[in-house]
């Protein structure tokens, strides 16, 4: 009786437990999104306040905006196409809105720019336009600009805009890709030197209107404690697209023609055009330089700036041993391959890692190593003779700002011990008068 008692009562109770969760899970949502509604309500009114009467006709006037239950990125793009404007997210963005709350609005007699305005400004964004490629950027708000007009950028925003960048680009050149493909690639150079802090974007603007960006290769160079740089920019041309070998021939031409062999000035987060083709079918593709400028990262709580890495990959060998790794990098920071004698070189991004670095231990063969094998300064290194190419992932590491982490030695003679090591640099301070 007991044990039918029991039953009884599991049976009354689980399905009112279940249906009181779903209860509150809804009230839960119902919450967020009157919340989510009054946010959006209250930035309609700041971004109409802000326009000062400026809209003086009827001829903009949307008579309706409405979103029921849209994506936040959707309902974003959807304003942006409206107005002819070419959004860019970053995908580390757009990862993070895709989680946001959909978006339930309706606003009627306004302007497709001040809808969208007010929607970013609910969700805590921004838009950074630049007006000579027509290209936008949809960023965070940053902090402290909450008594600013929604529609213009916060003062450090403005101070970030202030940074600018000259460099020469070289080399322009078009390659198909493998013997077999029907893509090619579209190739620039810039051998100027990139500080902490400072790295390039490149921009591709498809026929549809879709903008892809990408981290634009850098390569760095360490040998007899100078540094040099390059940074590389490709843009891919598909047949299959209806983008071939004439396109990039002709955004080749394009490139050399007004880009390069003279110093050319790109200012932070304002995306340059170099080169915009046109295929037989009247299609359109476009290629951009955009210079990102980072404010240096302020220490964590013990006082210390760190990057943490994962080696992935070694190649064990005396006269190039190399790593592939994963890093996080704090901005406005770069990791660099250093060694105390030879060179120490590294890549980013690197295929499927963050980086590739190597040291020449050798000076490219100038002299032959006495050693046959490389000691790696870590736990789970491979052994000595491992075969090149080995994959066991080494366990995770930091590397402190001011303190070189050796990586790996290789012993030629007692007074000849050649080091590698990864090292996290930052911005040089100014000298003293």
């Amino acid at each position: 009786i007991v044990i039918a008692v029991i039953g009884l009562l599991a049976a009354i109770a689980i399905p009112n437990f279940v249906k009181a969760r779903a209860r509150a899970q809804e009230n839960a949502q119902h919450a967020q999104t009157v919340q989510m509604q009054t946010r959006a309500e209250q930035s309609l009114a700041k971004v109409k306040a802000a326009s000062d009467g400026a809209m003086t006709t009827n001829t903009n006037i949307v008579a309706v905006v409405q979103f029921d239950d849209a994506p936040l990125t959707t309902a974003i793009e959807n304003c942006a196409r409206y107005l002819h404007l070419n959004c860019v997210i970053e995908p580390k963005l757009r990862k993070e809105m895709e989680q946001s709350p959909p978006v339930f609005i309706r606003w009627e007699n306004l302007t497709a720019r001040q809808a969208l305005l007010a929607l970013l400004d609910s969700r805590d964004l921004q838009l950074l336009e630049n007006s000579e490629t027509g290209v936008a950027r949809i960023i965070k708000k940053f902090g402290g600009d909450s008594a600013q007009p929604a529609n213009a950028p916060s003062a450090a925003a403005q101070k970030l805009s202030t940074f600018e960048k000259i460099i020469m680009l070289t080399r322009a050149t078009n390659q198909l890709v493998g013997s077999t493909s029907n893509h090619w690639t579209v190739d620039v150079w810039s051998d100027s030197t990139l500080l902490p802090g400072e790295k390039f974007r490149q921009i591709t603007r498809k026929p549809d209107g879709e903008i892809v960006g990408s981290a634009a290769a850098c390569f760095s160079h360490g040998q007899s404690g100078k540094v040099d740089t390059s940074t590389s920019f490709s843009w891919w041309f598909k047949e299959e697209d209806g983008f071939g070998a004439t396109e990039a021939e002709a955004a080749t031409a394009q490139i050399r023609e007004h880009w390069t062999q003279t110093p050319q000035t790109f200012k932070a987060s304002a995306p340059r055009e170099v080169f915009c083709v046109t295929n037989r079918h009247g299609a359109t593709l476009a290629g951009s330089i955009e210079f990102i400028h980072t404010a240096p990262q302020p220490p964590d709580a013990s006082g210390q700036v760190k990057a943490t890495v994962q080696i992935k990959y070694f190649r064990d060998s005396v006269s190039i041993p190399g790593i592939g790794f994963m890093a996080e990098v704090p901005g406005g920071y770069v990791l660099r391959a250093t060694s105390n004698y030879g060179m120490g070189q590294l890549n980013s991004p690197a295929g499927p890692y963050d980086y590739n670095g190597s040291w020449l231990p050798m000076n490219y063969g100038a002299r032959h190593s006495a050693a046959d094998t490389v000691k790696w300064n870590l736990q789970h290194a491979p052994s000595a003779n491992t075969p090149s190419g080995a994959h066991e992932p080494s366990e995770k590491f930091e590397i402190i700002l001011g303190q070189p982490r050796l990586i790996l030695s290789i012993t030629n003679s007692p007074d000849d011990v050649f080091q590698g090591f990864l090292e996290l640099v930052g911005p040089e301070k100014p000298e003293k008068n």
